[in-house]
């Protein structure tokens, strides 16, 4: 049998026996052996044993309390209980009110609801990368990036950059956007930020400083790769974590901070300019394209939202940006630092719709570069990047309702209840 969980995903045996819910097909990996046994109580409780690996689920120890597939005999699987429920809804079907906890309060930053929330990247040179033929130019891409980031609301746009295309691109959208009639941001340019000495690129380390340097008083930024896209209502869902963090500190003073990451959309743009994401009309577009799109591999990271105080970038390696392996390494970092109670991190995937526009190369094609293997290498000799998918972390984000705001939920108490 395949098993689809409450994501409408399919129940997964990955290939270190963790149990995983973020596949949008059934294979050999998504199917089970489903027996029924009967307890000294006389009741018959389910086992499940992995099709993959042919072992019993198991629910380990620790505070995160994560199924594996790792039972060799049948009487040492856990045994759960199964019942028949009216589903009026997918929350009372799931038990998210009661089970789940629940943030419901009214959304806020640290220092306010109206404080702006620093979205910054580093676009790919176009005096370097302009080579693409429509839809696929790397000009048409980084246009409709920038000026989808500078009409997000709560949002302030930074890029970090020394090309010089790039910066007469920002430059034009600023005019452009100060002349229209639409809630445009302007777009901050920097040129203050560490370049690797090897490769002559920016690291990860090093925007995320430049990002934290230029807006002293932001608690939270976010980084994310510049061909991404997203709906006005991204900043709900930081809002609503930042506040959920901020009553979890209250009872436990050892959090240090937060982070919110999840998977992308991909979709092939149209051949089109970027005035369908104009003057509010963006979440249209993007909800429709995204519907025949494919929402990508839990492992291939493209946003962080990331509080101030998580991290001492100092101590982090230099991470080559456009490189493989930051952010399975960084994510696994932050959700070791969860597991021993200094931070939380959430998995925005179902409330954050981040639009990647395909861009005309394969998807592995950065897997094989120099810079890659250079941060593959890092990866490896600081922590490695074992825990480093979008499903590791211990909570994620969901509307209980169509349109309704943000809720921060334990996955592990839904699963495990």
């Amino acid at each position: 049998y395949a098993i689809k969980g409450h994501t409408r995903m399919y129940l997964t045996c990955e290939l270190n026996d963790r149990l995983t819910l973020d596949r949008l097909w059934a294979r050999s990996f998504e199917q089970w052996h489903l027996s029924f046994v009967r307890g000294p109580d006389g009741a018959e409780r389910l086992i499940l044993q992995s099709r993959r690996n042919k072992k019993y689920v198991v629910v380990s120890g620790g505070d995160m309390r994560a199924l594996e597939a790792t039972a060799e005999e049948p009487e040492r699987a856990t045994r759960f209980d199964v019942f028949a429920v009216d589903c009026v809804s997918e929350a009372s079907c799931w038990g998210s009110d009661a089970a789940a906890q629940v943030d419901a309060r009214d959304a806020s930053l640290p220092n306010g609801p109206r404080a702006r929330v620093p979205i910054f990247g580093s676009p790919k040179s176009l005096l370097r990368n302009d080579t693409g033929a429509v839809p696929h130019s790397a000009r048409l891409i980084a246009r409709r990036t920038l000026q989808n980031w500078a009409m997000l609301p709560g949002m302030q746009p930074l890029v970090l950059t020394r090309d010089p295309e790039t910066e007469a691109l920002v430059k034009a959208l600023n005019d452009a956007g100060a002349a229209g009639g639409c809630a445009f941001r302007a777009i901050t340019l920097g040129q203050d930020f560490e370049d690797q000495p090897k490769f002559k690129q920016p690291t990860y380390r090093g925007l995320f400083a430049a990002a934290l340097r230029t807006f002293p008083d932001a608690p939270v930024v976010m980084y994310t790769n510049s061909d991404i896209l997203y709906t006005s209502d991204l900043r709900d869902t930081i809002s609503r974590v930042a506040s959920f963090f901020d009553t979890a500190k209250a009872t436990a003073p050892a959090l240090r901070g937060f982070m919110i990451v999840g998977q992308r959309t991909n979709i092939d743009p149209p051949a089109s300019d970027v005035a369908a994401l104009t003057c509010g009309a963006a979440d249209e577009w993007l909800r429709r394209h995204a519907k025949s799109g494919e929402l990508f591999e839990s492992d291939a990271e493209d946003y962080f939202v990331v509080s101030r105080e998580l991290f001492n970038w100092d101590d982090i390696p230099d991470f080559v940006v456009g490189g493989v392996a930051f952010d399975n390494w960084i994510t696994n970092r932050a959700v070791r630092m969860a597991m021993e109670g200094r931070a939380i991190v959430v998995d925005g995937t179902k409330t954050v719709l981040a639009v990647h526009q395909n861009h005309g190369s394969g998807r592995k094609d950065s897997h094989k570069t120099p810079k890659s293997r250079y941060n593959s290498e890092l990866a490896h000799s600081h922590g490695g990047t074992e825990m480093g998918h979008t499903y590791h972390a211990a909570h994620e984000t969901w509307r209980l309702r169509t349109h309704a705001p943000p809720v921060v939920i334990e996955k592990y108490a839904i699963l495990l209840h």
